[in-house]
């Protein structure tokens, strides 16, 4: 184990990075958090005696699910998701709000709207609402019904004004924060759309890292999110009835039917193995339900590497396994797919710009300590890949640039003739995609895990081109001949 390992595990180990939430176990870890969804269950605010094999899977896929769809909104906390199981971000500091908002009338709020009417809401929230509204209602634009975020207790409702008047949020802060609220909502919306779903009502906390504002915690899980199913929804309304609600609430019903509502002196049930059985599968119907897609147990889903996952990606953070350097930022269209492709598999890496020729001091002092593997572009002469490689035993993979006013295969014969004993990859002229590929060959040789994302990404590939084969013989064209052996 290296000397940087030790001293990460020995961060990880301090009982002051480490919170036990109820379904969660939390670390703070230098800038970064890291959150490990278990399988434990909580009910009643009681954390149950069995666990329920997939659950923390589920709950860590589905909220990583729309983190990664709402991403170009506004910037969130993840980082990566090492393991199924896992999620780790930037730490940052929460406003202490929940912005709450809500696209029908329902729950506590209708108590609220029934008990006190119009004024109520306006009393507790500043938001208006019209008289007369009926349960389960739509709004005629979803209205943001913020609480408080305590550390211990209840949250309370509050007013913009009143959040103002606190200083929990400048009112420049608050009104981004509507924004991004709105856009997420509006986008949660159409994604519960294309599942038959009504997405309800949500709450997304949000927090500064840096002077900048980031999404934080999940969002549009069943834990933080109702919704109705559609195709119920207008038939119950206008009978009066609650519309169907997606429900992730069996564990809970299970419990009450036999006794335990976690009330002082109760001793909560322990289920047979065939029911946690079925709490798991219906929890993997609760992931189809919401993101359309089957669950399947990932690659790298043992649950007993969900900690050393956060260990060993931890490490690769503080010290990305990958650095990619061009010449000048001229080049970063080009380079940008290598980006794209590294952060695709979740592999962190290093930019810089550091010239051979402008700058070939800091250049050297950098290679010196560089990462595992080394990316170059370069154009015109296309000299960077080579003096890197001369100053290190890393494998360096050059990736050949076409600069303007040259002839086009230039930088391609300048890299590819190195002299005897200082090799270095080259890959295809502006090819940066081939070259992260490497690269993570390169990686995979170590890391099993890259490698069987590397297998994986290579079924898909072939997958697609067997899918484009079979359309391309369905073209109606005189002239194409019908292959019926094709697949």
């Amino acid at each position: 184990m290296t000397n940087k390992k030790i001293i990460l595990e020995e961060e990880i180990s301090n009982p002051e990075n480490f919170y036990k939430g109820k379904v969660r176990d939390c670390y703070t870890i230098r800038e970064f958090y890291a959150v490990v969804t278990t399988d434990r269950i909580s009910a009643f605010d009681v954390v149950q005696v069995f666990e329920v094999p997939y659950a923390g899977m589920v709950r860590n896929m589905i909220a990583n699910h729309f983190l990664d769809a709402t991403k170009d909104i506004v910037p969130n906390w993840k980082i990566c998701s090492p393991h199924p199981m896992v999620t780790i971000g930037w730490k940052c500091k929460p406003f202490a709000i929940e912005m709450i908002i809500r696209g029908i009338l329902t729950g506590s709020l209708w108590k609220l709207y029934k008990e006190g009417g119009p004024a109520a809401i306006m009393a507790k929230y500043g938001v208006e609402v019209p008289e007369g509204m009926r349960e389960n209602q739509f709004f005629e634009k979803p209205i943001i019904t913020p609480t408080t975020k305590a550390d211990a207790g209840h949250d309370e409702p509050i007013t913009e004004s009143e959040i103002i008047k606190r200083g929990l949020a400048t009112q420049e802060e608050y009104d981004l924060l509507k924004k991004y609220t709105e856009d997420l909502f509006v986008r949660g919306q159409k994604m519960a759309k294309e599942m038959g779903l009504i997405l309800v009502d949500t709450k997304y906390e949000f927090g500064k890292k840096d002077e900048k504002i980031y999404l934080i915690d999940e969002i549009h899980t069943p834990d933080s999110s109702r919704y109705f199913y559609a195709d119920n929804y207008e038939i119950a309304y206008r009978e009066g009835k609650t519309p169907k609600a997606l429900s992730k609430e069996f564990v809970r019903d299970w419990l009450r039917d036999n006794g335990f509502e976690g009330k002082e002196g109760q001793q909560p049930p322990m289920p047979s193995e065939e029911k946690i059985t079925e709490f798991s599968e219906l929890y993997k119907e609760l992931y189809t339900a919401i993101t359309g897609k089957s669950f399947e147990v990932p690659i790298n889903g043992d649950k007993n590497q969900a900690r050393l996952s956060i260990l060993d990606k931890i490490l690769q953070l503080c010290q990305p396994p990958v650095a990619i350097i061009m010449g000048s930022d001229s080049d970063l269209p080009i380079m940008k797919p290598a980006m794209d492709t590294l952060g695709k598999f979740e592999i962190p890496y290093s930019v810089h710009i550091l010239s051979a020729h402008r700058v070939p001091e800091p250049l050297k002092d950098f290679v010196g300590n560089a990462e595992k593997v080394i990316i170059a572009g370069a154009g015109l002469a296309a000299h960077l890949p080579g003096v890197i490689a001369s100053y290190t035993i890393k494998p360096v993979i050059g990736v050949p640039i076409q600069a303007a006013n040259s002839v086009p295969f230039d930088s391609i014969a300048s890299i590819l003739q190195m002299p005897p004993g200082i090799p270095v990859a080259t890959v295809g002229l502006n090819n940066a995609k081939n070259a992260a590929l490497l690269a993570l060959q390169i990686l995979g040789i170590e890391d099993s895990r890259i490698a069987k994302m590397i297998i994986e990404d290579r079924k898909k590939m072939a997958i697609e081109v067997l899918k484009k084969n079979k359309n391309f013989n369905r073209m109606d064209h005189p002239f194409c001949m019908k292959n019926e052996v094709n697949p």
